[in-house]
């Protein structure tokens, strides 16, 4: 993910921020789509297509490559950029607090 996150922080004051989010988000939606039809096609024959396991795992690894020049990244400037500057410190360890808790919470299983 370092790979996707660091040309990322360069490039996104000229590309803008909104092109990256829409197209990580479309990025990362296709990858989730293309994984819900693998595994709906071979839910009970994973031992005879090895090739739609790694195809998986290719999804998966692609997902976290979208979300690493995307939402990753940009999902803290935004925390950072929405906020006035007399409330700014307050709303970043308010968006802050946020954004680590719906990252957590979903890997609490």
């Amino acid at each position: 993910m370092w790979f996707a996150t660091m040309p990322a922080v360069a490039y996104v004051d000229k590309v803008g921020r909104k092109p990256i989010l829409i197209i990580g988000a479309i990025g990362m939606a296709t990858c989730h789509i293309i994984i819900a039809v693998i595994f709906a096609k071979n839910e009970n024959q994973w031992e005879t297509h090895k090739g739609a396991g790694w195809a998986a795992v290719v999804m998966v690894w692609l997902f976290v490559i979208h979300f690493g020049y995307s939402w990753g990244p940009c999902a803290w400037i935004i925390i950072a950029e929405i906020w006035p500057l007399s409330q700014r410190p307050y709303g970043i360890a308010l968006g802050g607090k946020c954004l680590n808790y719906s990252h957590t919470k979903g890997n609490s299983n």
